[in-house]
Order: structure tokens, then C-alpha cells, then sequence
């Protein structure tokens, strides 16, 4: 067995939360805020708003600590026409109302298969919802996540907001 899956079968649902920020208590929203900012991929302005709108919210603890994070946003729709508009796709921008994202592990908790776990239950609870994700091109751990839970590559890639080379999947 190789090891990566024995320490996702080692990994508890137990110790995962996904829910939607209307039924996060006010700290879940704060710790929730400071992971996505240190993971530092995202724009500031506007992120709290972003996050109470969400759709879905993931969280994963090691005992009492927030080690892992993921979301199911609901961009605005102008965010939405310039993905599928850059990687050359527009006319399927009205289709998907819904991006995953907000993706952070803490470093000292990666490659232990927190990530993909807490993907996989979030996106679980997001079946049949149509949903669109980015990556960077040169990021493959999380192309292999988005692969496993249904997403296809579309497009093609494009230089994005907060990095080069940015690749459009989609599921649904």
C-alpha cells in the first residue's frame, strides 16, 4: 500500500467541519479569515464578505488547532466572465455560479493527506452543484485532488490576477 493512502485512511472525518458560514460560530469565520490570508494567494479587500457568502466552508483540526482550510465561493459574476474569458471560454461562464478555493494547509500538517481529504468531503457535500476551480499550471497536487473529485481541465491557460500561468477545471 503506498503510503499516502494509508495516511488518508489514517485521517478522520471526525475531525473535519464543513458547513456553511451561516452556521459558523463568529471565531470559526476568524480563524477561517487568518488561514486563507496566510496562505497568501488571494486579494484582500473584500475577502470577509466573500467568506460569509460562501456556500460551503471546510475546516480541518488536529485537536483543538485549524490546521487545513477549503471553501465553495460564490465569486461575482464579473470574476467569473474573466476566468472563463482568459482561458478562452466564455460562453460557458454563465454555467458555473460556484469556485472552489481558499485551499490552505499548514506547512508543518502538508503531504499528509489532510488536503485532499478535506477536498473530498467538502466537494462530497456539493454534489450535483456545478463548480469551477483554478490552479497554477505548475501545481499539481491540487490538479490531482480537483482530477479525483470529477473536474475536467477547460480552456486554455492564462495569465491570471496574483499569478502567471493559470489553468480552468470544471465539474458538472
Amino acid at each position: 500500500m503506498k503510503l499516502s493512502h494509508y495516511i488518508f485512511e489514517e485521517l478522520s472525518i471526525d475531525n473535519s467541519v464543513i458547513k456553511s458560514p451561516k452556521e459558523c460560530t463568529k471565531e470559526e469565520l476568524d480563524s477561517f479569515y487568518k488561514l486563507v490570508i496566510k496562505g497568501g494567494q488571494v486579494i484582500t479587500g473584500g475577502l470577509r464578505r466573500s467568506i460569509n457568502n460562501a456556500y460551503l466552508l471546510a475546516f480541518y483540526y488536529d485537536g483543538d488547532k485549524l490546521v487545513s482550510i477549503r471553501g465553495v465561493k460564490r465569486p461575482n459574476r464579473g470574476y467569473v466572465e474573466y476566468v472563463f474569458d482568459n482561458a478562452g471560454v466564455p460562453e460557458l461562464a454563465n454555467k458555473y455560479k460556484y469556485e472552489t478555493g481558499w485551499a490552505f494547509t499548514i506547512p508543518s500538517h502538508r503531504r499528509k493527506g489532510i488536503g485532499s481529504f478535506a477536498y473530498t468531503k467538502m466537494l462530497e457535500k456539493s454534489k450535483g452543484v456545478k463548480i469551477f476551480a483554478t490552479t497554477r499550471e505548475g501545481n499539481v497536487a491540487p490538479q490531482k485532488i480537483l482530477k479525483k473529485n470529477g473536474f475536467k481541465r477547460l480552456g486554455e491557460p492564462y495569465e491570471g490576477i496574483t499569478e502567471d500561468n493559470v489553468l480552468l477545471w470544471v465539474r458538472g
